[in-house]
């Protein structure tokens, strides 16, 4: 294991980081006091860059501040010693980014510069203006420019942040850029869960920035007036804590839970809808306000289903399922909805929480309430407010993921935090006071890792004084734990759950509506009825252009590509089959998802009221008329990836996590359905060449060359509305 401690004093003689400490050199107009495992961290790094290696960084406290110290570390110590690196020379290096932190690299300048000039070049990679004498660092957010290959690249290293959903795809790419060109080193990073299981087996061993790892290094002692997250986690860590748990022993509802537990477990082994189990077991554990309240807020969430929801959708794969799954299915939908009428009366965690707010009234010190995510964070909020009480003036509610480490706070925590959230690995503070149900106990006193007298020490435990009361009863506790890596959570799962669930036909404006009909009259005699909506594959013989158009634009004369046997559209066909692969199903899911929230922002607003919020940020729409395609799915998604970031950000900021999948997928659609209308442009015109493979799907021109037989160019003779 490296040895954290040996790193940091390494880094100690790197002048950078004290003129940074300092603030010889600022950061957004202060000086930034680092964490000494931080700083270990960033030595690791120039460590792997001087020894030409690929490194691969997993964390969970690091954020964007690893990424542009690292890149910003490299250029400045590069150019004031070419030899810094053994590398004779001072070579550009690029950034492969995730969106929103680039500008800020404008933000490092040293603080006596008159006119605060940024200290280091950054650009745009533009391949074809590669300059390799310019010590620059180029960035790009787009997998495409790893193809070039015109002239030959020395590049001293290249940082992939892999929290961007682009490069975990397309991780294949590094291979090939690196045959092309001349790389000294990689540095690979990506903060922890799903993200980093996606991609371990595909990079070397990872160092994981872990407790034991920040803990082995010493810790700061100096009070600072910047000091970053990290050097915060640092300054918590190597706190005495003051541990307060208040052990809610609802007997039946225990029961109840640990009985439903059982039923998932059986299900997640036998039958794939361990999901839908598994995320509606979570959401009954935490909750800590009325399920209604839930439900109201889960409705402002497209990403959050309803509890009612959650269990329609399992009532409805039992019913789909045969044998013991069909059982197994049956008996957790009906234990489901047992425990949330329970809920309804008896919620011990939501009563026990009012009165911890109750109590927090009472004192000067800010209390941070850490509700599971946004859903229940507004539950919690809207249902204390709603018993005609208002929460006090120092009291703030926030979600795991969206809080900071906050050392001067008293944390009242709300039961397990999701896995991803790290809560109690690394605590936001000393000061922890910890509502959970006696299920709960054991996963969160493991993860704190308190060294108390009936527990080990080790290298990663922390100190302090642990006090427990049991609410309502002196049962002992239960015999089940639950492990929040036992349970599979993730949003664009629950998106797509969600997106089965619904279905709403839309207007062009994007109003809800009854769908307006088509009768379409072929050339052949056929007579078909359409919504005015539903897309058919038009071919202009004279031009031999495909595309798609909605049936509402179809007209006499033109012509439609169908499977004659079928009488399908051949697009719809090629999609249909497409789907049942499983890719584009999925991300037309998310992209609906996407045109869920503009269609409920539609409800409440203007199309001009829409365009104007997006204006605000940046957009450079000009009329209300993109926006109504968006909606209507008339086209793919907007042209300028950065609308499909404002609309997320001005109407479902909850959604801003998700937001590279849904930009991904509308890429995927938009090339799919573009080289898929070429390559039947080819087969009408002759051109098609069954020796090259198409790059989406795979196989569609072989489907296509399969079926030449089969498809049929028909003429309309009449479109009529019903």
């Amino acid at each position: 294991m490296v040895d954290s401690q040996e790193l940091f004093d390494a880094a100690r003689d790197t002048d950078l980081f004290d003129m940074l400490e300092s603030g010889r050199i600022e950061f957004e107009g202060s000086p930034l006091q680092l964490g000494h495992s931080e700083r270990a961290l960033l030595q690791y790094t120039l460590n792997g860059i001087t020894e030409r290696e690929v490194t691969f960084v997993v964390s969970p406290i690091q954020d964007d501040l690893y990424p542009l110290l690292s890149c910003f570390a490299y250029q400045i110590l590069s150019q004031a010693d070419s030899n810094r690196f053994e590398m004779n020379d001072v070579y550009p290096s690029l950034l492969c980014a995730k969106r929103g932190y680039l500008s800020r690299f404008a933000s490092f300048h040293r603080s006596d510069s008159t006119n605060k000039r940024p200290i280091m070049r950054r650009e745009p990679l533009t391949p074809s203006e590669f300059n390799q004498r310019k010590p620059t660092l180029y960035s790009t957010q787009s997998p495409e420019d790893l193809e070039y290959r015109g002239d030959e690249w020395l590049l001293g290293n290249v940082f992939v942040d892999l929290r961007n959903e682009k490069w975990r795809s397309n991780l294949s790419k590094f291979s090939d850029f690196n045959d092309h060109h001349q790389v000294c080193s990689y540095t690979f990073f990506v903060d922890i869960g799903w993200a980093a299981r996606e991609v371990r087996d595909k990079l070397p061993d990872a160092l994981n920035v872990n407790r034991e790892w920040v803990m082995d290094v010493e810790p700061p002692t100096k009070t600072v007036s910047n000091p970053s997250p990290v050097r915060r986690y640092e300054t918590i860590l190597d706190s005495d804590f003051d541990i307060e748990y208040l052990i809610l022993n609802d007997e039946t509802f225990v029961e109840n839970l640990e009985s439903l537990y059982r039923l998932h477990k059986q299900i997640e082994t036998e039958y794939d809808g361990y999901v839908r189990t598994g995320r509606l077991f979570k959401e009954l554990s935490a909750l800590a306000a009325l399920p209604a309240q839930f439900d109201a807020a889960a409705g402002l969430n497209y990403g959050q289903p309803k509890l009612e929801r959650l269990i329609e959708a399992i009532e409805e794969r039992a019913a789909a399922a045969s044998g013991s799954a069909r059982g197994l299915l049956g008996s957790f939908a009906d234990d489901a909805r047992e425990i949330l009428e329970y809920l309804s009366e008896n919620n011990l965690k939501r009563s026990t929480f009012h009165s911890v707010l109750d109590d927090a009234a009472e004192s000067s010190k800010p209390v941070t309430v850490v509700s599971k995510n946004e859903t229940h964070k507004t539950a919690i909020k809207t249902d204390f407010e709603q018993s005609a009480r208002s929460i006090p003036a120092n009291v703030s509610i926030k979600h795991a993921n969206e809080i900071k480490p906050m050392p001067s706070h008293r944390l009242v925590m709300l039961g397990l935090m999701p896995y991803t959230a790290n809560a109690f690995n690394f605590p936001l503070s000393p000061d922890l006071k910890i509502l959970c149900y006696p299920t709960e106990y054991n996963p969160i006193k493991n993860q704190l890792n308190m060294s108390t007298e009936d527990s080990p020490t080790d290298s990663s435990a922390v100190s302090g004084t642990v006090t427990k009361s049991t609410v309502n009863s002196d049962s002992d506790h239960g015999t089940v734990s639950f492990d929040l890596d036992d349970i599979t959570e993730s949003i664009s799962e629950d998106i797509l759950e969600q997106r089965e669930s619904t279905s709403t036909v839309e207007s062009s404006d994007g109003r809800s509506c009854d769908p307006d009909m088509y009768l379409v009259t072929f050339d052949n005699r056929l007579q078909e009825s359409f919504r005015g909506g539903r897309r058919l594959t038009t071919y202009n013989e004279s031009t031999h252009e495909v595309e798609k158009r909605p049936v509402r634009k179809i007209s006499a004369g033109d012509a439609i590509v169908r499977l004659g046997d079928a009488e399908q559209d051949l697009y719809e066909y090629l999609r249909e089959k497409e789907k049942s692969r499983g890719s584009l199903g999925d991300k037309e899911q998310l992209v609906e998802y996407w045109r869920d929230i503009l269609r409920a922002a539609r409800k409440e607003s203007s199309l001009e009221d829409i365009q104007a919020t997006l204006a605000e940020q940046g957009s450079s729409i000009e009329s209300t008329s993109a926006i109504r395609l968006w909606i209507s799915g008339e086209t793919t998604g907007p042209q300028d990836p950065e609308d499909v970031r404002r609309v997320l950000e001005a109407y479902q900021p909850d959604a801003l996590g998700v937001y590279d999948e849904i930009n991904a997928a509308i890429e995927w659609i938009r090339k799919f359905n573009e080289e898929v209308g070429e390559e039947i442009r080819k087969m009408l015109a002759g051109e098609l060449d069954s020796r090259k493979s198409l790059d989406v799907g795979g196989d569609v021109r072989q489907r296509i060359i399969q079926l030449r037989e089969e498809i049929e160019v028909v003429q309309v003779e009449d479109v009529r509305k019903q």
